[in-house]
């Protein structure tokens, strides 16, 4: 079944997307509805993760379902009232996930909108020099838009590499020519690879 995708500017924690004015606080079924997002980095490749929570939901979970924009029924936790999502981010620019909580109250189905943009970009490493010298320590940073330096990872089959603090490196290239060196973002368990970086490496004179 396919999951059509809402629109969000990533925010890390919960957010109330959606309250229903018309809702009665006695009838004490779900009248909001939580976003929890799971990261606040979002590149392309990556997967985007979120959890929609409806609010005063206990003793409803035979009278919840989801369905998206396009009415399509979206598969929610067996145990419990939550949505899992999971976005496949393939593209840059922004992206948006939407659909309804629907409640089987005594008048009917009352439909809770929700929606979020998020946005999805191209790491790209940012380099001050392009050039080494063969057989001595090549002191390099390297920047990334959105990413703390920490998470930034660095390795060539051609090169000695050692991290000497957040964003900054020791490389001490093998032989002359084109170096290439592989760069990623490592956040825990998960990796983005990102585009490799090139130097050109001089003999010492």
């Amino acid at each position: 079944m396919k999951i059509l995708v809402p629109t969000f500017k990533i925010f890390l924690g919960a957010v109330v997307l959606t309250t229903l004015s018309n809702c009665a606080e006695k009838d004490n079924y779900p009248n909001k509805v939580i976003v929890d997002t799971y990261s606040d980095i979002i590149f392309v490749g990556d997967t985007f993760k979120a959890r929609i929570i409806p609010i005063n939901s206990d003793q409803w979970n035979e009278k919840i379902t989801y369905e998206d924009d396009q009415g399509n029924e979206i598969t929610k936790n067996s145990d419990n009232n939550e949505l899992n999502l999971s976005i496949k981010c393939d593209h840059e620019g922004i992206q948006q996930f939407k659909g309804f909580l629907n409640v089987k109250t005594k008048n009917g189905i009352t439909k809770i909108p929700f929606s979020r943009d998020f946005i999805i970009d191209q790491p790209t490493p940012i380099v001050k020099t392009n050039f080494m010298i063969r057989g001595i320590e090549n002191p390099i940073e390297i920047a990334i838009k959105g990413v703390p330096s920490a998470l930034i990872k660095l390795s060539s089959k051609d090169a000695i590499i050692f991290e000497n603090g957040w964003g900054k490196f020791i490389v001490t290239p093998k032989k002359t020519g084109k170096l290439i060196i592989s760069a990623k973002i490592k956040n825990g368990s998960h990796v983005t690879k990102l585009d490799n970086i090139e130097f050109e490496v001089f003999e010492k004179k």
